[in-house]
């Protein structure tokens, strides 16, 4: 894709031993907690929650 801006991920915390349903768990019940994604496109990628 082009002009696209990633975001801004200064404030990303990394939970290398969580699957992507448990990071989303984690995040709904932190109020910090303003998004979360799988930051590696692959199947058991690495999972960044934003707070």
């Amino acid at each position: 894709m082009t002009d696209v801006k990633l975001p801004d991920a200064s404030n990303a915390c990394v939970e290398m031993g969580l699957n992507l349903k448990e990071c989303k768990e984690k995040c709904l019940k932190d109020c910090n907690c303003t998004a979360y994604t799988n930051t590696n496109e692959t199947k058991d990628g690495v999972i960044g929650r934003l707070s």
